[in-house]
């Protein structure tokens, strides 16, 4: 194991850039994380590995494991040939199998020394901040409005998508690292960043996030009947009761809209969430209203999937017109909408003509977005590097500043976190160092390649051989295939062409490729035949070099070294 290779060597630097940024479901990450590392540590059997490698960057691991949209899977190389990696799914399995503390990273060296941080807001993003700053040795005060860490993860995400024992599992390994943590703290209400300052808190970082619902667009949203749908799934998630009736609109195509839905189709007759799965105990109408044709991206298909499964009825290319009723609302005014778009490409729906008619409600719930809270403004700031806004003494990020998913916000925690670091420590940012391996005389070390069929359901629980299966259908993209000198031995035999399952390879005469850009400067004479490599198409399994019969093509594995921190 040597390492970061030299200039000299066939996997140059730039080429090593070049190598992770294809890593697909590195690059989905916003996080990072290494996703093909931990399925194949759990297609070895190796699970507190595969819980390592998915927690190092993420410490909310297990909640993550639940409720990420997973844009890894939309990376996933494997999507070019069949379906990509259940991903998800694989992390819930180790992380229900290995407790995600029992291989928590230990701390780097620190370099905060014990100086003074507060971080405002519990979710997502001051977790992740809080979690990165106490590990540099920083002394951390988080503070939050409510009682209880978590958040919108653990005040508005109903528990049949969130167990509550998986959150507080994430939170308390991450206040065990001495974090303080003040409840019932609101910044612009109970204290401002001068207090703060006052106080001996060398920086602050700001993540308030988006805690209320965005203003509906109904003429009267006072009237008995109609809710907010933020405010409303707060009651139920709380054990709260509603009085919502049995027939019941939803207003909105998000995250919030779907999740809103399905919890209102489990209120039971008392008004409260019902713990099953599967629906109220009596028949409840839910409809769920939203403009476009298909609900936002926002809202995942498997949820929305989910949703209709337990009864939910979908109203898509409808646009809310006004609420119906008197004292009390009785329905809801709509049209189906014929254009999304004006003149100018801006997103402005219009209703068809003739299409207005009514839908019968006993209540209405605008979930239509969410917002930050006015009093929590930290007040005019820098823009700077990731979309955070630097101001005197405080940093801001996450959703107060970028709405986005949770693990969006808690890259955005990190990037806070190593922002303050840097400027207080004086220390650079250490990336990791990646190295090459090479089995025993030259040839490529090669694991268990993947096998088809037998998928699991991508949102449903794994048995042992169902993770495994799933997981050894990784292509191990950790690795570039080069052509180095020995291309001279190739046969033109084919059958690493044959073998590529993405249809990457091809064998064309020199005519065929005229005008192709050659690395080495070769030219392509009409009397060869030349073995052409579509760099697009290439998933980087290896299955090329390994058939090649006469040992012509070579493959780089990359693997992390562990002594480097970032």
């Amino acid at each position: 194991m040597g390492g970061v290779p030299g200039p000299d060597h066939p996997l140059a630097r730039a080429d090593l850039v070049t190598a992770l940024a294809g890593i697909g479901c590195r690059r989905g990450c916003p996080l990072g994380t290494d996703a093909g590392r931990y399925a194949r540590a759990i297609a070895r059997g190796d699970l507190e590995e595969a819980v390592r490698v998915a927690r190092r960057n993420n410490p909310l691991v297990s909640a993550c494991a639940h409720i990420c949209h997973h844009p890894c899977e939309t990376r996933c190389a494997r999507g070019r040939i069949d379906d990509p990696l259940a991903l998800r799914s694989l992390k819930r399995y180790a992380v229900s199998r290995v407790d995600p503390a029992s291989v928590a990273p230990a701390p780097p060296d620190g370099t905060g020394r014990g100086r003074r941080i507060a971080v405002v807001g519990a979710g997502p993003a001051g977790l992740s901040a809080a979690h990165d700053l106490a590990r540099l040795d920083y002394a951390v005060t988080l503070l939050d409005r409510a009682d209880r860490p978590g958040g919108m993860l653990d005040q508005a995400i109903p528990p049949f998508r969130l167990p509550r024992t998986e959150l507080q599992r994430d939170l308390a390994e991450i206040l065990e690292l001495g974090i303080e943590f003040r409840g019932g703290a609101a910044l612009g209400q109970g204290f401002s960043l001068a207090d703060l300052r006052a106080e001996g808190f060398e920086q602050v970082v700001v993540a308030t996030g988006l805690p209320l619902g965005a203003p509906s667009p109904a003429d009267d949203d006072s009237r008995p009947g109609v809710h907010d749908g933020l405010t409303l799934l707060r009651t139920l998630v709380a054990g709260g009761a509603v009085d919502i009736g049995r027939d019941v609109i939803v207003v909105g195509g998000g995250d919030t809209a779907v999740d809103t839905a399905r919890a209102l189709r489990r209120v039971g007759r008392d008004g409260r969430l019902t713990p099953g799965d599967h629906g109220a105990p009596d028949e409840r109408s839910v409809r769920l209203v939203f403009r476009r044709k298909e609900l936002s991206h926002r809202a995942r298909q498997e949820e929305s999937d989910a949703a209709v499964a337990e009864g939910v009825r979908l109203m898509g290319g409808v646009l809310p017109r006004r609420l119906l009723g008197g004292d009390r609302v009785t329905g809801l005014q709509v049209s189906d909408v014929a254009t999304y778009h004006d003149s100018r490409g801006r997103y402005r729906p219009r209703p068809r003509p003739g299409t207005r008619r009514s839908v019968e409600a006993d209540t209405v719930v605008f979930a239509v977005g969410r917002r930050a809270d006015s009093t929590a403004d930290p007040g005019p700031g820098t823009r700077v590097e990731g979309g955070m806004l630097r101001g005197d003494g405080w940093i801001a990020g996450g959703d107060l500043v970028r709405g986005g998913s949770v693990v969006e916000a808690l890259a955005a925690g990190r990037a806070m976190a190593a922002l303050i670091d840097r400027e207080l420590s004086g220390r650079e940012r250490q990336p990791r160092v990646y190295v090459s391996i090479r089995g025993a005389g030259g040839t490529p070390r090669w694991r268990s390649r993947g096998i088809r069929g037998g998928r699991v359901g991508r949102g449903g629980p794994m048995d042992d051989d169902g993770a495994r299966a799933e997981a050894a259908r990784c292509l191990d993209c950790w690795g570039t295939v080069l052509c180095d000198s020995r291309i001279a031995e190739c046969t033109l035999c084919g059958r690493c062409v044959a073998g590529c399952p993405a249809n990457a390879l091809r064998l064309s005469s020199g005519a065929g490729v005229d005008g192709e850009e050659w690395v080495h400067g070769d030219v392509a004479e009409p009397d060869t035949t030349w073995l052409v490599a579509d760099e697009e198409r290439c998933v980087r399994c290896g299955l090329c070099a390994e058939r090649c019969p006469v040992g012509c093509l070579d493959q780089l594995a990359l693997e992390e070294d562990r002594r480097a921190h970032g």
